[in-house]
């Protein structure tokens, strides 16, 4: 008669029990329009102001003036913030921003913040008629991913796009933005700048536009900002990880496992009573639970309690592997 010995141990079947979502859920796109800022066609946008987009997410704005002195006035709709309904860089409607300087100055600069109430993926805008004639436009964009930082979106490849050759990068002492190349029509989208942020969540977004250096009067001079797009608001969005976080476990020895429950960055809520189910394999020993939340060896069910947007909570659970020994087979 002989013994054959085997360890048993594996990752146990776990479930994800939190309001009846497990799984990835697809989101849709949601549309902010400046035309619910509730202003008229050539009127100054309010400053502050606010609404709320197609999936309830809060939208507000804010702009002003800065300048080291002479003469700078609106070029449209007595504000540096005018909402627009006629066509500029093929955007119609638009919030257009302009300025009416008397000379070329840099740091007379107009700066439009809109802040969002939630971070969203996939945020998507476009610059129009950055262009140049008398004057010559220029324009920065900074975004916020939630931490209170601005950081240039020009310094990231990945997050723009030109509409053509009439709209060219500049990295200099002057600026770190985009600046006209050459004169554009109403209706082409050849100096426009294209955002796209993709996967990076943003709450905010500060575009900055002012005259790029040259001599004698600019004139006036206007460049148009497009609604906004981004993925709509999904609740919450929760999935789970689970690993083995000791490497080849042996027999009558420690082992530890961890489970990990994310809350997605596109979620929109805070999921409260969270709970996972792990039923531990027979050939597991529990010893210990320690993390977020409580275990229960018992029942298998792990109380997570709440996890945030863009968050994640975990637990590791250690055990003992046990030798399971099976009959020897009849000769």
């Amino acid at each position: 008669m002989s013994k054959t010995v085997s360890l048993v141990l594996r990752l146990a079947f776990t479930m994800l029990l939190a309001l009846g979502m497990a799984g990835k859920v697809h989101a849709q796109t949601a549309i902010a329009e400046w035309s619910d800022l509730g202003a008229g066609a050539s009127t100054p946008a309010p400053n502050p102001g606010s609404f709320n987009a197609s999936d309830g997410t809060s939208v507000s704005i804010d702009y002003g003036l800065t300048t080291d002195g002479g003469s700078v006035q609106p070029a449209l709709g007595g504000s540096f913030v005018t909402y627009y309904t006629s066509t500029v860089g093929g955007i119609a409607p638009s919030l257009l921003m302009n300025m009416d300087n008397s000379a070329y100055d840099v740091d007379d600069k107009v700066t439009l913040n809109i802040a969002l109430g939630r971070r969203v993926t996939n945020l998507r805008f476009s610059l129009g008629d950055i262009d140049r004639d008398t004057f010559r436009d220029a324009a920065e964009v900074y975004y916020d991913t939630g931490d209170g930082n601005w950081r240039n979106a020009a310094d990231v490849g990945a997050y723009w796009s030109l509409g053509g050759g009439n709209v060219g990068r500049r990295d200099n002492s002057v600026m770190n933005g985009w600046v006209g190349e050459a004169n554009t029509g109403s209706s082409s989208v050849a100096s426009n700048v294209n955002f796209n942020f993709g996967s990076t969540p943003v709450e905010r977004i500060r575009i900055v536009y002012f005259s790029y250096v040259g001599w004698g009067d600019p004139t006036r001079q206007i460049m148009a900002v497009s609604r906004l797009t981004f993925d709509a608001a999904i609740g919450a969005d929760l999935s789970l990880n689970k690993s083995l976080l000791t490497s080849n476990p042996s027999s009558g020895n420690p082992a530890t496992f961890r489970l990990t429950v994310i809350n997605s960055t596109a979620s929109s809520e805070t999921t409260n009573g969270v709970q996972v189910r792990d039923v531990l394999p027979a050939g597991f020993g529990f010893t210990s639970a320690s993390g977020t939340g409580n275990y229960d060896a018992v029942t298998g069910i792990w109380n997570v309690g709440s996890v945030a947007p863009g968050t994640s909570v975990s637990i590791d659970i250690t055990g003992t592997c046990l030798l399971y020994t099976s009959p020897s087979p009849r000769d």
